[in-house]
């Protein structure tokens, strides 16, 4: 089994779900289904340090989505054979972690996000250009006062 590698620094990391656990959760790794095949099987929490590097990892549905954040900076683990991770900057936490909700993205705004491009790593590069523009929406969307953030937080 290759080793997983512990970052050395505890940051705020970003976890996007339709599901609405309420203002706070403490999340439990766990197996990740529908991954890429290649990807280990090791029980986690799938995170990124952005809120567009989460939705920039994901296909995104027609459906209301909340942000949840860590509650505190904690310590990471660098994902392995997961090909888009260079730019989700997904990062993996093995251990339980208390998450707290800092915003909710409405319906008709995430229809908007772009994600054609899950699972093909040749379109890398697309991939690149959606994330930017899910960045892009989701500032003009929180200027407009239509996507509320509580604190601060990395778009």
């Amino acid at each position: 089994m290759r080793k997983i590698i512990r970052l050395k620094k505890a940051s705020f990391y970003y976890h996007v779900t339709r599901k609405n656990f309420g203002d706070s959760i403490v999340l439990y790794p766990k197996h990740i289904t529908g991954a890429d095949e290649r990807e280990p099987d090791i029980k986690r929490i799938c995170v990124a340090p952005t809120i567009s590097g989460c939705f920039a990892a994901i296909h995104n549905d027609e459906a209301e989505y909340n942000i949840y954040r860590t509650k505190n900076k904690v310590l990471a683990y660098k994902p392995y054979n997961v090909f888009d991770s260079s730019v989700t900057k997904e990062k993996w936490l093995l251990r339980s972690s208390k998450f707290i909700r800092v915003g909710k993205i409405k319906a008709d705004i995430a229809e908007r996000f772009p994600s054609s491009t899950r699972g093909d790593e040749k379109q890398l590069f697309l991939q690149i250009q959606e994330k930017n523009e899910i960045k892009s929406i989701i500032q003009k969307e929180i200027k407009k006062n239509n996507i509320v953030i509580e604190g601060y937080c990395k778009v």
